[in-house]
């Protein structure tokens, strides 16, 4: 691990990332994507250890800011960090429709 990044640390009780995922009106494709990336355990861990922060674009004007790999991360954080059986990728959702 490279020095100054923080190794992230998953709760006693977390999930592990088996996690349904809530349908939000038609988002059953979308949550298939999400479950598959998720299980791509380095670019999980990338957004789970926040090393994807050092990366972000914030000022290009054909991106997001780095709004939607944010909401990615949060979304990933609550899959394999959480307390709950189903996340629900609201914020993720309406970020994505935004700029798609």
């Amino acid at each position: 691990m490279k020095k100054g990044v923080a190794s992230f640390q998953r709760s006693s009780n977390a999930r592990d990332g088996r996690v349904g995922l809530s349908n939000l009106g038609n988002t059953c494709y979308m949550n298939s994507s999400l479950q598959c990336l998720s299980n791509c355990w380095e670019l999980t861990k990338y957004f789970l250890d926040e090393r994807f922060k050092h990366d972000l674009n914030e000022s290009n004007p054909l991106g997001t800011s780095g709004r939607l790999a944010q909401a990615y991360a949060k979304l990933l954080n609550e899959m394999w960090n959480g307390d709950d059986q189903v996340a629900r990728p609201t914020m993720f959702k309406r970020i994505l429709g935004e700029y798609a």
